[in-house]
């Protein structure tokens, strides 16, 4: 589903905890008395004050109905397209016949800070793990691009070390490397889309974006990180991402002929050479 964290509870007879999920780690409160104590009301009330963002919701996703104006339009748009891969049915994009399942994304893009409309239906590419990455694969109709693209999903590592993958295609770009995704727009994803659609621009040192906060709720970080061997890990912050790109590719093991797959790799270290 389109979350950034998920909030659970382990209701035993007398001690319950409260566990928090999201794409950095799984972190869980100290054991508490449900029954006679304060503490799981005091979450609901807490819950119920919280914001949509802050409660885990993707506030850049909407769902929308089969009939709606989006999906009339993204339909126009993709019978007049053939941008899809052989073998992959219009149908399958956006079906025909849809009750529910049909999503309008507004994708940001963190240079020229403007949003794209993008009709989606369902991933066709995922991992099994909330944990992690968690990348997704979806094909999408961009409605201000008039296109039928590619959508990669997906939680990066917040390292100061690794630029951000669409930093990197921008950066492709300018150079004319060959046989490129065509990447065109795409960034990190605001926390509160709504709030930031409704005014023209915004600055990017105040835009705040959809992160982990579980490396932040351990306490006692290093007793808790480190392992009998001695070898530390620990729970690293990851940022929510996301990208469109023009072309749409197939699976490697896809090729047709030992000709199509040697080009395809060929082609590929051509694009990854210096």
């Amino acid at each position: 589903s389109h979350r950034t964290c998920i909030y659970a509870f382990v209701l035993m007879p007398t001690f319950a905890r409260l566990i928090r999920f999201d794409h950095a780690g799984i972190v869980f409160s100290d054991r508490f008395v449900w029954r006679t104590s304060g503490d799981l009301v005091e979450f609901f009330v807490c819950f119920d004050r919280m914001s949509f963002a802050e409660r885990g919701l993707d506030t850049s996703v909407s769902s929308i109905s089969s009939d709606c104006e989006e999906a009339l339009q993204a339909r126009d748009i993709l019978v007049a397209s053939d941008a899809l891969p052989d073998g992959v049915m219009k149908s399958s994009v956006i079906p025909d016949a849809c009750d529910g399942g049909l999503f309008l994304m507004h994708v940001y893009d963190d240079e020229l800070r403007t949003f794209h409309r993008v009709v989606v239906h369902h991933a066709i590419k995922s991992v099994e793990f909330f944990i992690g990455r968690s990348t997704r694969g979806f094909y999408g109709v961009d409605l201000d691009q008039n296109a039928v693209v590619y959508w990669k999903d997906a939680w990066r590592i917040a390292s100061p070390n690794s630029a951000p993958e669409a930093a990197t295609y921008r950066r492709l770009n300018k150079h004319d490397v060959p046989y490129l995704p065509d990447f065109y727009h795409g960034g990190d994803v605001p926390t509160d889309t709504p709030a930031l659609l409704a005014i023209a621009s915004s600055s990017p040192a105040a835009l705040r974006t959809q992160r982990t906060l579980s490396q932040d709720l351990i306490q006692d970080r290093e007793v808790l990180l480190r392992r009998p061997s001695g070898i530390t890990t620990g729970l690293y912050p990851h940022v929510h991402h996301r990208m469109l790109f023009k072309k749409i590719g197939r699976s490697l093991k896809s090729f047709k002929s030992t000709h199509e797959l040697c080009t395809a790799m060929f082609h590929g270290l051509q694009c990854s050479s210096p």
